[in-house]
C-alpha cells in the first residue's frame, strides 16, 4: 500500500494523471479474451442446435466485453464456465439438452412486447421477421408463421431490428411463429 501511495505521490509532482480502474473489474486484455470465448461457444450454440439464448448467449462481441469490463474477474470465469457446462449437457446425439426440433410460439413477444410483423420499420416484413425471431430463440429459421393485423388497437409492437415501438391501429404482429 506504501508502495503505491508513494507511486501516486511522486508522479503528482510530474503532471501526469492515472486514472486507476477499480480493483473488482476485469482488465481489457481478460476482457478481449473472455469476448472472444462467449462468442466462441454463441457459434457452437448454434451449430449443435442446443436453443440456449439471453445475454449470455449472444454474438455481440462488444456486449460480452463491455460486460466483463464491469465485472471480477470471477464472474467473467463463472460465465464462461457456465456456458462449457451448459454446451455439455446439450449433445447433438443424445437427444437432451437441446431445443426441441420445433417450437411454436404464440402471440411471440420481444422484449415484453408483441413482436412486429416488420424486421425493420414498415420493411422487410413477414418471414425476415419471423426468422430472426425464430434466431434470436435458438433456432435457425421459421417454418411458418400467421399475421395479425391490426393490434395497435389493443397492444403495442416492437421492431425487432431497432426496438421501435408500434403503437397506432395500424400495427401488425404475429398470431404465432412455428421455429425449427
Amino acid at each position: 500500500m506504501y508502495r503505491t501511495l508513494f507511486g501516486a505521490v511522486a508522479l503528482a509532482g510530474t503532471g501526469m494523471v492515472f486514472i486507476a480502474q477499480p480493483a473488482s473489474s476485469a482488465d481489457p486484455v481478460f476482457c478481449a479474451l473472455y469476448a472472444q470465448k462467449a462468442v466462441k461457444q454463441q457459434k457452437k450454440n448454434i451449430n449443435m442446435d442446443c436453443g440456449f439464448f439471453g445475454p449470455r448467449w449472444q454474438m455481440n462481441y462488444d456486449a460480452h466485453f463491455a460486460w466483463c469490463l464491469g465485472v471480477p474477474p470471477g464472474a467473467a470465469e463463472a460465465e464462461t464456465q457456465a456456458r462449457i457446462n451448459q454446451l455439455a449437457a446439450c449433445t447433438a446425439d443424445s437427444g437432451g439438452g437441446g431445443p426441441p426440433a420445433q417450437q411454436t410460439f404464440t402471440d411471440p413477444k420481444y422484449q415484453g412486447m408483441r413482436l412486429d410483423w416488420c424486421f425493420v420499420w414498415g420493411n422487410q416484413c413477414g418471414a425476415p421477421a419471423a426468422n430472426a425471431y425464430c434466431q434470436y430463440r435458438g433456432f435457425s429459421s421459421a417454418m411458418t408463421f400467421g399475421e395479425a393485423q391490426d393490434i395497435g388497437n389493443f397492444t403495442s409492437t416492437k421492431v425487432m431490428s431497432t426496438g421501435q415501438v408500434c403503437n397506432g391501429p395500424f400495427c401488425d404482429g404475429f398470431t404465432f411463429i412455428t421455429c425449427h
